[in-house]
Protein backbone atom coordinates (compact mmCIF):
# COMPACT_ATOMS: atom_id res chain seq x y z
CA UNK A 1 0.00 0.00 0.00
CA UNK A 2 1.04 3.81 -0.73
CA UNK A 3 0.23 6.34 1.59
CA UNK A 4 -1.55 9.99 -0.09
CA UNK A 5 1.85 11.29 0.66
CA UNK A 6 4.41 8.83 -0.33
CA UNK A 7 5.35 10.62 -3.70
CA UNK A 8 5.65 14.07 -4.24
CA UNK A 9 5.28 15.47 -7.53
CA UNK A 10 9.28 15.76 -7.99
CA UNK A 11 9.77 11.86 -7.23
CA UNK A 12 11.89 13.01 -4.86
CA UNK A 13 12.82 12.51 -0.94
CA UNK A 14 10.01 9.96 -0.34
CA UNK A 15 9.50 6.43 0.70
CA UNK A 16 10.62 4.99 -2.76
CA UNK A 17 11.76 7.51 -5.80
CA UNK A 18 15.43 7.72 -5.54
CA UNK A 19 16.21 11.34 -5.72
CA UNK A 20 20.71 9.95 -6.65
CA UNK A 21 19.45 8.06 -9.32
CA UNK A 22 19.04 9.19 -13.44
CA UNK A 23 16.25 11.62 -13.99
CA UNK A 24 14.26 8.08 -15.65
CA UNK A 25 13.93 6.66 -12.70
CA UNK A 26 12.25 9.32 -11.12
CA UNK A 27 9.73 8.84 -13.75
CA UNK A 28 9.45 5.40 -13.61
CA UNK A 29 8.37 6.32 -10.03
CA UNK A 30 5.82 9.23 -11.03
CA UNK A 31 4.22 7.00 -13.99
CA UNK A 32 3.94 3.70 -11.52
CA UNK A 33 2.50 6.04 -8.84
CA UNK A 34 1.10 8.65 -10.48
CA UNK A 35 1.88 12.43 -9.21
CA UNK A 36 0.49 12.94 -5.82
CA UNK A 37 0.20 16.41 -4.15
CA UNK A 38 0.06 16.07 -0.24
CA UNK A 39 -3.92 15.35 0.40
CA UNK A 40 -5.56 17.23 3.10
CA UNK A 41 -2.90 19.03 5.14
CA UNK A 42 -5.20 18.58 8.32
CA UNK A 43 -3.49 15.35 8.15
CA UNK A 44 -0.06 15.53 6.98
CA UNK A 45 2.83 16.79 9.19
CA UNK A 46 5.44 18.83 7.09
CA UNK A 47 7.66 18.80 9.68
CA UNK A 48 8.27 14.84 9.72
CA UNK A 49 11.47 14.90 7.20
CA UNK A 50 11.64 12.53 4.60
CA UNK A 51 15.29 10.12 5.04
CA UNK A 52 17.30 10.45 2.22
CA UNK A 53 18.05 7.66 0.57
CA UNK A 54 21.26 6.01 1.63
CA UNK A 55 22.27 2.36 0.93
CA UNK A 56 25.51 2.66 3.07
CA UNK A 57 22.65 3.79 5.89
CA UNK A 58 21.14 1.00 5.07
CA UNK A 59 23.61 -1.51 5.46
CA UNK A 60 24.30 -0.09 8.65
CA UNK A 61 20.97 -1.18 10.04
CA UNK A 62 20.98 -4.26 8.78
CA UNK A 63 24.35 -5.01 10.58
CA UNK A 64 23.17 -3.20 13.41
CA UNK A 65 20.23 -5.85 13.42
CA UNK A 66 22.44 -8.65 13.03
CA UNK A 67 22.29 -9.45 9.31
CA UNK A 68 25.53 -10.09 7.46
CA UNK A 69 25.96 -10.66 3.46
CA UNK A 70 27.77 -13.84 2.09
CA UNK A 71 29.28 -13.97 -1.22
CA UNK A 72 27.33 -16.28 -3.52
CA UNK A 73 28.37 -18.46 -6.57
CA UNK A 74 27.44 -15.52 -9.07
CA UNK A 75 30.10 -13.50 -6.96
CA UNK A 76 26.83 -11.07 -5.84
CA UNK A 77 26.55 -10.42 -2.08
CA UNK A 78 23.78 -11.87 -0.40
CA UNK A 79 22.08 -11.00 2.65
CA UNK A 80 21.69 -13.52 5.12
CA UNK A 81 20.48 -13.46 8.81
CA UNK A 82 22.23 -13.94 12.13
CA UNK A 83 21.70 -17.94 11.62
CA UNK A 84 22.87 -17.57 7.95
CA UNK A 85 19.76 -17.80 6.24
CA UNK A 86 19.23 -15.98 3.06
CA UNK A 87 16.78 -12.86 3.18
CA UNK A 88 14.13 -14.10 0.08
CA UNK A 89 10.75 -13.09 0.17
CA UNK A 90 8.22 -12.73 -2.85
CA UNK A 91 5.88 -9.58 -3.11
CA UNK A 92 2.77 -10.08 -4.67
CA UNK A 93 0.30 -7.70 -7.02
CA UNK A 94 -2.37 -7.53 -8.94
CA UNK A 95 -1.34 -8.83 -13.02
CA UNK A 96 -3.81 -6.82 -14.75
CA UNK A 97 -2.49 -3.19 -12.70
CA UNK A 98 0.68 -2.34 -14.94
CA UNK A 99 1.66 0.49 -12.57
CA UNK A 100 1.56 -1.82 -9.56
CA UNK A 101 4.03 -4.25 -10.94
CA UNK A 102 6.22 -1.57 -11.95
CA UNK A 103 6.37 -0.47 -7.99
CA UNK A 104 6.81 -4.08 -7.43
CA UNK A 105 9.67 -4.22 -9.61
CA UNK A 106 11.39 -1.74 -8.53
CA UNK A 107 10.97 -2.14 -4.87
CA UNK A 108 12.82 -5.35 -5.73
CA UNK A 109 15.79 -3.37 -7.54
CA UNK A 110 15.93 -1.77 -4.45
CA UNK A 111 16.38 -4.52 -2.25
CA UNK A 112 18.85 -6.56 -4.48
CA UNK A 113 20.57 -3.37 -4.21
CA UNK A 114 21.15 -4.40 -0.05
CA UNK A 115 21.68 -8.42 -1.44
CA UNK A 116 17.97 -9.50 -0.57
CA UNK A 117 16.44 -12.24 -3.40
CA UNK A 118 12.32 -11.06 -4.09
CA UNK A 119 10.07 -12.62 -6.29
CA UNK A 120 7.71 -10.03 -7.94
CA UNK A 121 4.04 -12.73 -8.11
CA UNK A 122 1.41 -11.01 -10.45
CA UNK A 123 -1.74 -12.95 -9.70
CA UNK A 124 -5.10 -12.14 -11.14
CA UNK A 125 -6.66 -9.97 -8.91
CA UNK A 126 -9.80 -12.36 -6.93
CA UNK A 127 -6.70 -14.33 -6.18
CA UNK A 128 -4.53 -11.55 -4.62
CA UNK A 129 -7.41 -10.66 -2.83
CA UNK A 130 -8.07 -14.27 -1.03
CA UNK A 131 -4.12 -14.77 -0.73
CA UNK A 132 -4.24 -11.16 1.34
CA UNK A 133 -7.87 -11.29 3.40
CA UNK A 134 -8.62 -14.64 3.50
CA UNK A 135 -5.52 -17.30 3.74
CA UNK A 136 -3.10 -14.39 4.22
CA UNK A 137 -0.45 -16.73 2.39
CA UNK A 138 1.97 -13.96 1.41
CA UNK A 139 5.08 -12.47 2.51
CA UNK A 140 4.53 -8.93 0.89
CA UNK A 141 1.81 -7.41 -1.24
CA UNK A 142 1.65 -4.34 -3.15
CA UNK A 143 -2.15 -3.35 -3.60
CA UNK A 144 -3.99 -0.04 -3.57
CA UNK A 145 -6.85 0.99 -0.76
CA UNK A 146 -9.25 3.99 -2.55
CA UNK A 147 -10.75 6.36 -0.49
CA UNK A 148 -11.85 9.51 -1.86
CA UNK A 149 -12.78 10.83 1.53
CA UNK A 150 -9.80 13.68 3.50
CA UNK A 151 -11.43 12.35 6.81
CA UNK A 152 -9.50 9.00 7.98
CA UNK A 153 -12.37 8.23 9.47
CA UNK A 154 -13.89 6.46 6.69
CA UNK A 155 -11.16 4.24 6.73
CA UNK A 156 -10.99 3.11 10.18
CA UNK A 157 -11.40 -0.65 9.07
CA UNK A 158 -7.81 0.19 7.15
CA UNK A 159 -6.15 1.71 10.68
CA UNK A 160 -7.65 -0.33 13.54
CA UNK A 161 -5.24 -3.19 14.41
CA UNK A 162 -8.62 -5.49 14.26
CA UNK A 163 -10.01 -4.17 11.28
CA UNK A 164 -10.91 -6.45 8.07
CA UNK A 165 -8.58 -4.48 5.66
CA UNK A 166 -5.49 -3.69 8.28
CA UNK A 167 -3.21 -6.02 6.24
CA UNK A 168 -0.35 -5.18 8.79
CA UNK A 169 -0.26 -7.64 11.68
CA UNK A 170 -3.12 -8.87 10.67
CA UNK A 171 -6.14 -10.33 12.44
CA UNK A 172 -4.92 -8.70 15.69
CA UNK A 173 -7.89 -8.54 18.57
CA UNK A 174 -5.64 -5.82 20.28
CA UNK A 175 -2.82 -3.74 19.03
CA UNK A 176 0.41 -5.59 18.79
CA UNK A 177 2.82 -2.37 19.78
CA UNK A 178 3.00 0.49 22.17
CA UNK A 179 3.14 2.84 19.78
CA UNK A 180 0.08 1.57 18.20
CA UNK A 181 -2.08 1.63 21.40
CA UNK A 182 -1.32 5.20 21.96
CA UNK A 183 -2.17 5.81 18.45
CA UNK A 184 -5.46 3.70 18.91
CA UNK A 185 -6.42 5.68 22.05
CA UNK A 186 -5.59 9.17 20.73
CA UNK A 187 -7.91 8.47 17.73
CA UNK A 188 -10.72 7.52 19.94
CA UNK A 189 -10.25 10.77 22.18
CA UNK A 190 -10.37 12.75 18.75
Amino acid sequence: MVPRRAVPASGVGCSGPRGDRAPGVSSAWRSALGTRDSGNRRWIDAAIPHPARSLDKARQLLRDAGFRWTNEAQGEPALVDAEGKPVEFSILTSSSNADRTKMATLIQDDLKQLGMRVQVVPLEFRSLIDRVTQSKEYDACVLGLVSFDADPNSDINVWLSSGGTHLWNPSQEHPATPWKRRWIASWSRN
